[in-house]
């Protein structure tokens, strides 16, 4: 929001989506329902950005260190100590942004994923991994007013 950019929520699928209706449901969703954060406020509208991230370029990874940092995005599949199948995601950024390295980005998408055990070379080594782009876009408010007005939104 404003200068200090924090997230205010992020939802999305890895499901094939009709782009217009997907846009739609997953700015609503993200903005009122992502249950990590309060939902969205009229006061708050006019300091937020709303970018929105096309995923493509899907590929299975060799293994869970087969894969760029700030090049790709990461998707993980992998069995939780109570023996669940579990996911999880980070777009390419992120690793980036946090100062991690492939280790330390795996490490945290486990936990994000709910891997509560202890995680070790050989937890690490069950992981299937799948790679992919991310081609992102944001805009603010303002910017999305004066689309608006001009009859552009």
């Amino acid at each position: 929001m404003g200068r200090d950019r924090r997230l205010r929520g992020c939802i999305g699928t890895f499901s094939p989506t009709n782009l217009q209706n997907g846009l739609k449901e997953y700015a609503v969703t993200s903005a009122m329902k992502d249950s990590r954060f309060d939902p969205i406020t009229k006061e708050e509208f006019s300091k937020l950005h709303c970018s929105v991230s096309i995923l493509t370029h899907f590929e299975e990874a060799r293994d869970y260190l087969d894969w760029e940092v700030g090049g790709n995005g990461i998707r993980i599949e992998f069995v939780n100590e109570k023996g669940h199948k579990k996911t999880a995601t980070y777009l390419p950024e992120v690793a980036t942004e946090q100062g991690w390295d492939r280790i330390q980005t795996i490490d945290s998408l486990l936990r994000k994923g709910g891997f509560k055990g202890p995680i070790t070379p050989d937890v690490r080594k069950t992981i299937r991994l799948t790679r992919y782009r991310s081609e992102k876009i944001t805009v603010g408010y303002s910017d999305y007013v004066a689309q608006k007005t001009n009859g552009h939104a």
